[in-house]
């Protein structure tokens, strides 16, 4: 398989990630153009690596008895193609790195009707201690959660993280 002239992956390539979100467009998210409207673009692919991170552990339980979370340090979200109403959607999330308090994700959000790449949003999530709201070091256990997670994803034939523009080697982004 091969990427687009731009460099940007073709919706096959992207389905290499499984789904964690299926829908169908709904008219309340139309907007006046007659297309997906941006914030449920960014609400469904925000939204869907959030569910991810839950399902790892990072959950309100977590929240509440560790009083720490996650908490959104950038995001970048790029277009490539329209949806439209009633058009079949995917959404495929994929944890790209971790730092010592922070993890970097992208977002995948297909259009399965027209067997296009509709969106990406990469995004740099701070893990944030929730009573001094400072940044705070993942505790061993939960870096191995987030570790053991990002080994478990199947391997790709292609690099989601291609074209990075919050991520450093070594962590966030100056």
């Amino acid at each position: 398989m091969t990427s687009s002239s731009q460099g940007t992956p073709t919706a096959a390539m992207v389905r290499e990630i499984p789904a964690h979100e299926e829908r169908r467009v709904r008219s309340h998210w139309v907007d006046v153009n007659g297309h997906l409207n941006v914030q449920h673009y960014f609400t469904l692919a925000v939204t869907t690596v959030g569910y991810w991170y839950e399902d790892i552990g990072l959950d309100q339980r977590y929240r509440v008895e560790r009083r720490h979370s996650l908490f959104t340090q950038a995001h970048h979200l790029t277009y490539h193609a329209e949806v439209a109403l009633d058009d079949r959607i995917s959404v495929r999330p994929r944890l790209l790195a971790r730092s010592a308090r922070a993890v970097h994700a992208r977002s995948f959000l297909v259009n399965e009707t027209r067997d296009r790449l509709a969106c990406t949003l990469e995004v740099v999530f701070v893990h944030v201690g929730l009573d001094d709201r400072a940044t705070a070091a993942f505790a061993p256990d939960v870096a191995g959660w987030i570790d053991a997670a990002a080994a478990a994803q199947p391997a790709l034939t292609w690099d989601p993280g291609a074209g990075s523009v919050l991520w450093r080697p070594g962590g966030v982004a100056a």
